[in-house]
Parts: structure tokens; sequence; C-alpha cells
């Protein structure tokens, strides 16, 4: 097949089983923030999967682990003030306090 065909059927595919399409480049992108982030210690064999001369070109491009980190961190500390703010709003409508 030529590549434009295995592009238009990889997205296709991906398009009916998801809901929403993944390129063969978002793959190379998940496979390099993958190990980033389930084998940290050996995240330079994302530089051989990606075919790239070295480490600093996939970090640079595809490892997105440290974004995915400070994004949950994040979400995590708005869900505990989220949280707090609800129970102080409900043990306050309890005792009458507005």
């Amino acid at each position: 097949m030529a590549a434009v065909t295995v592009y238009a059927r990889i997205v296709a595919l991906t398009k009916a089983k998801f809901g929403h399409s993944i390129s063969p480049h978002l793959f190379r992108d998940c496979a390099g923030t993958s190990i980033a982030t389930e084998d940290p210690e050996h995240v330079y064999v994302a530089m051989n999967v990606l075919a790239h001369s070295t480490l600093k070109t996939a970090q640079r491009h595809y490892i997105h682990a440290q974004s995915l980190v400070a994004a949950e961190l994040y979400q995590g500390e708005v869900h505990h003030l989220m949280r707090g703010n609800r129970a102080r709003r409900d043990s306050g409508a309890r005792s009458g306090i507005d």
C-alpha cells in the first residue's frame, strides 16, 4: 500500500474504533510519552523506538511526560480544593450558617 493509503486507513480505523482519529504521527507521540511515564529509568529506548540519533530529539518533540505529571498534580489540587469547599458549604448549611 502507498504511504497515503496506510495513513488514511489508520485514521479511518481509529476514528471508527475510538470516536476520534489517531494519525501515525500521534502514535509516535504516544509511544515516546508512554515510555517516559511508564518506565522513566529506561526513557533512552524512546530514541530507538522513534528512530532518532539522540534522546534530545525525542525529548524535545515527543516526550510529554512532565506535562502529564504537572496536569495530574494540578487536577488533584483542584479536586482537593473543591472537596474542601463542598464540605465547608455542607457543614455551614447544617449549622444554619450561610
